[in-house]
């Protein structure tokens, strides 16, 4: 039953690494190759969230997917348009589950034993601080408005501000295993300019299906965010183009030469070698975001893969012979390297001198900017193709496109008029 639901046409796929099911009045926490054997799915359909909590029963007549170790936040519903489909998922679940919460120690937290209860009430406060820690914006920046916010009064004393503010040391790896963080849900900073906590954290977590996650390391901080590179924080674009790099999959990238454009920390370079790329070039201006991204390859395996170069946009002169643009590629990306409009010129420059595909993801912080930067690459010569935001909610997905480029010239002609799958016919799929 639950493959039949799944093989429904227009349903996304994925394969969280931690879930709870609900089948009926409680909830048991385990993993998703568990929860994969309880309904029968390979994997489980990713329905519409809805704001269904996972603490009481169930609903009549449905399984409820829940994130988290106690379901503290929304739920995932598996429709219940095929009431008979869905009933035989429900009952296989629950032969499954029952065992795990036949217990009366598993109910409401009386009983078992004090190791269960313990690791039970940790793993309980844990999810509501993931939860906590994913509603709030710019504490690390401005603490005191975030707090007069939270508590809905003008203004909150100092010596409260100090004590949320020793808090830090817990609330930083929460935040950072947030969704507001992993999903791009925000933006950078907010229409007062407080900035976004995620992007002054010192590490970030981003999740891979079925693979460990990528922890990329942060140097921007409340003490630096006006002065330091914005290289040196992941930025939403960063975020996009990093789950879209793993949507195309391995099959794509495979033995692939890559260039990046304005590396920042790393994160599209890190991808794309952790994807199968044979060789990625992380470039940049700044000194210190190039040590920053070569540091993030080799914190996650892969800097024998990945190394570090400087380049200036712009096309080379006949002098430049040692100039990454001088070697060959077979695919070039770039993060939110199009906030400068003033810099558009010497990018399209540098696509076109690279002569083959590259895939931007550009975000959209001023209205109609995307827009203006189509009509800007098409002017230039360049083709593009559109592509939609992988993302479901937030920020990454109504703010941030990917742009597929192709210059008019070189190995990438044969794809011309024939959209995305001709740009992305000329490098081997």
């Amino acid at each position: 039953a639950g493959r039949e639901e799944a093989a429904r046409p227009g349903l996304k796929r994925h394969t969280p690494s931690m879930l709870t099911v609900c089948t009926g009045r409680r909830c048991s926490s385990h993993g998703a190759a568990a929860l994969l054997t309880a309904l029968s799915l390979s994997p489980p359909p990713q329905m519409a969230v809805r704001g269904v909590g996972c603490s009481g029963a169930c609903p009549p007549g449905r399984v409820v997917v829940c994130e988290g170790p106690d379901c503290p936040g929304p739920c995932i519903l598996l429709s219940a348009g095929d009431a008979g489909a869905v009933k035989r998922s429900a009952a296989e679940a629950r032969r499954s589950v029952r065992p795990r919460c036949s217990s009366p120690a598993m109910s409401a937290g009386g009983g078992g034993s004090p190791l269960r209860r313990v690791g039970a009430a940790a793993l309980a406060t844990a999810a509501g601080g993931v939860v906590v820690a994913n509603g709030l914006f710019g504490v690390l920046d401005n603490t005191g408005d975030e707090l007069a916010d939270l508590l809905g009064v003008d203004e909150v004393p100092p010596a409260a501000v100090a004590a949320v503010r020793l808090l830090q040391p817990l609330y930083e790896p929460l935040k950072a295993v947030s969704p507001s963080c992993t999903e791009a849900l925000y933006p950078e900073f907010n229409e007062v300019n407080d900035w976004n906590d995620c992007s002054l954290l010192p590490r970030r977590v981003f999740w891979r299906p079925g693979a460990p996650p990528l922890l990329i390391r942060q140097t921007m901080t409340k003490a630096n965010m006006w002065e330091a590179s914005t290289g040196s924080a992941v930025w939403g674009g960063g975020i996009v183009l990093s789950r879209y790099m793993e949507e195309l999959g391995s099959a794509f990238w495979e033995g692939k030469r890559v260039l990046e454009l304005g590396t920042g920390t790393g994160l599209g370079s890190v991808t794309a070698a952790k994807l199968g790329a044979a060789r990625v070039l992380a470039t940049d201006r700044d000194g210190k975001v190039l040590a920053l991204a070569a540091q993030n390859a080799r914190a996650n395996g892969v800097g024998g893969t990945v190394s570090a170069a400087s380049l200036s946009w712009g096309r080379p002169g006949p002098e430049a012979a040692d100039s990454p643009l001088a070697q060959s590629w077979d695919v070039v990306i770039g993060a939110d390297v199009t906030y400068n409009r003033d810099a558009w010129p010497v990018l399209f420059e540098t696509i076109e001198a690279a002569r083959v595909p590259c895939l931007l993801s550009a975000s959209e912080r001023r209205p109609n900017e995307l827009a203006s930067l189509q009509d800007a690459m098409r002017k230039a010569g360049l083709a593009v193709e559109l592509v939609d935001s992988p993302m479901r909610n937030g920020y990454g997905a109504d703010k941030v496109k990917l742009f597929w480029v192709r210059a008019p010239h070189g190995p990438t002609q044969e794809g011309a008029g024939k959209g995305r799958e001709g740009i992305l016919s000329v490098t081997g799929v």
